[in-house]
């Protein structure tokens, strides 16, 4: 649609409007989706994807006690530290009105690693790709 013109309210003079074109765009994230995504959720590219890797501390329980939660916490927050001094995009879930259970189900496309009490003592990693979900499920 060309020479589209208004009126301008305050000089009365004919101007034209600017134009964007969405359907390019919108069809573009439709088809990044379609791509990218499947029936358990989306998993974009590296590149792409805002955050990369998730730290969802492990074995917080009511018995374990202030000061080793302190560094159980303290620890996920220097392996934070670490990935994102690499390049790697991430951040950690320290909320603690949620449980690992639900924060695993809300991060599982994303690819987290595990940092528990026994990564702690052993200062490993577990890593679980999206990738290691069995094509049957």
């Amino acid at each position: 649609m060309f020479e589209i013109v208004f009126e301008d309210p305050e000089t009365r003079e004919k101007k034209y409007v600017h134009q964007t074109s969405w359907g390019l765009t919108t069809r573009t994230i439709g088809v990044l989706i379609m791509v990218h995504g499947d029936n358990q959720g989306l998993v974009l590219p590296p590149r792409v994807a805002r955050v990369q890797a998730v730290l969802v501390p492990c074995g917080i329980t009511a018995s374990l006690g202030e000061e080793r939660k302190d560094q159980l916490l303290d620890f996920c927050r220097l392996q934070e530290a670490k990935l994102s001094s690499g390049s790697v995009r991430c951040q950690g879930d320290y909320r603690d009105n949620y449980s690992p259970g639900w924060k695993f189900n809300h991060w599982e496309l994303k690819g987290v690693p595990e940092l528990g009490k026994g990564e702690h003592i052993l200062s490993s990693m577990s890593i679980v790709s999206y990738f290691t979900v069995a094509i049957d499920s």
